[in-house]
């Protein structure tokens, strides 16, 4: 039975690789936004149309359109009519000096008179320490508590960490909102795509976006092909294939990094001469806190050169020089020093002198990251990221 539904999807898999193919030679997977590499830039990318789309005075011409089908689809309404006509949208809003409890500053503020929906905007960007609370305790003293909505935005609705509510000092669906790109924002775009059918350069930004948001949320089948998958799938003999893939999926996972992944791992450090530590080796991928790995040359004392997953499920990986001491001493902190100025753009904390998200694709549960770890090519990618690194520091001098 489980053979016959791994065949079957298999086929549909093959179909939707040729469909793909055809979409690429007509000229559909052109992306502006890919292209210009911004397809998880935050800040200029995402946070910048979303308020640009938001604002009744935004370069679109539709006016207040956007924000009333956006009003229309939050978790919850506001009590008053929020006045539309009048509002604005704003990004990096400083709401003051950061404090444990105060400041910050908001990534789309849309205000209208009293009334005011706060987005805190996250593609891959980890949670700052009580992020939403000190947005939340803002909002109350300058809106009111019926007067203000706080939307947690991420690409699939996940829920914001401990840290950034206060340990719970906000509560989800009280004083906050989680929303996603995947089901809200790309809904939401639709609906903007049938008020914007008499403008078609807005319909065209508007479709390249929604594109955008398809393979950000891998969500870019074809949808004939998704139809007959969800149809084999629901058909009530396949249902028990199905559910025993998915109570094994750890265990799947495990093996592919075991067999698959660990030996890749060890040939990057046997060609190169470097050490290899997996840590916690036959630990659960998946479901081990800051699960990762690390390289270093025998000649380097205290620092190595790491990739760990900064959440379960195998996400949000940053690649780095990684500190092994629990504290820095003498020489080693004019390394750590030297260490976090060597490549602009990256970024430093406690045990990571320079660290980056790596690679793009923060999910590695995905068929894009499955495909490459299996055809050899993150292989080749963590190989290259960890040459560089070695490389920089020794162009400056840097012991390791």
């Amino acid at each position: 039975m489980y053979e016959s539904l791994i065949r079957h999807i298999n086929k549909l898999l093959e179909r939707e690789k040729i469909q793909k193919k055809e979409r690429f030679d007509r000229g559909e997977d052109f992306n502006i936004f890919q292209v210009m590499h911004m397809e998880s830039d935050e800040v200029y990318t995402h946070s910048a149309i979303l308020a640009e789309l938001l604002n009744p005075k935004g370069s679109h011409g539709c006016k207040d359109v956007f924000l009333q089908l956006f009003l229309e689809m939050l978790p919850t309404q506001f009590e008053q009519p929020f006045d539309t006509t009048k509002a604005k949208a704003e990004v990096e809003v400083v709401i003051g000096d950061r404090t444990e409890e105060e400041g910050g500053r908001m990534d789309i503020l849309v205000h209208s008179g009293k009334q005011a929906i706060i987005i805190e905007n996250k593609i891959y960007a980890a949670d700052q320490a009580n992020q939403l609370l000190r947005y939340h305790n803002y909002a109350e003293q300058k809106y009111g508590s019926q007067n203000y909505k706080l939307l947690y935005l991420t690409l699939d609705g996940k829920h914001p960490s401990d840290s950034s509510t206060g340990s719970n000092k906000v509560k989800e669906n009280e004083d906050f909102y989680c929303i996603s790109y995947a089901g809200d924002i790309k809904q939401w775009i639709l609906l903007c795509l049938e008020k914007a059918v008499q403008k078609p350069l807005v319909r065209e930004i508007l479709i390249q976006y929604l594109n955008l948001l398809n393979s950000l949320t891998h969500q870019n089948m074809e949808t004939s092909v998704k139809k007959e998958l969800e149809k084999l799938c629901s058909e009530p003999q396949n249902v028990e294939a199905l559910l025993w893939i998915y109570n094994n999926f750890s265990s799947i996972v495990q093996k592919v990094m075991e067999t698959i992944f660990a030996p890749q791992l060890k040939e990057i450090a046997s060609k190169n001469g470097y050490v290899l530590n997996i840590w916690g080796e036959g630990k659960d991928w998946l479901n081990t806190n800051y699960m990762g790995f690390s390289f270093k040359k025998k000649e380097w004392e205290t620092f190595d050169i790491a990739f760990e997953f900064q959440r379960k499920q195998m996400r949000d990986c940053v690649s780095g020089y990684h500190y092994r001491q629990l504290e820095l001493r003498g020489t080693q902190k004019e390394t750590y020093d030297a260490l976090s100025k060597l490549f602009d753009g990256r970024k430093s904390s406690q045990g990571w002198p320079s660290f980056h998200y790596f690679p793009k694709e923060q999910n590695w549960i995905s068929e894009e990251m499955m495909t490459k770890i299996m055809n050899g090519t993150l292989k080749n990618e963590i190989e290259g990221e960890l040459l560089a690194l070695t490389k920089a520091a020794k162009e400056k001098g840097i012991e390791l």
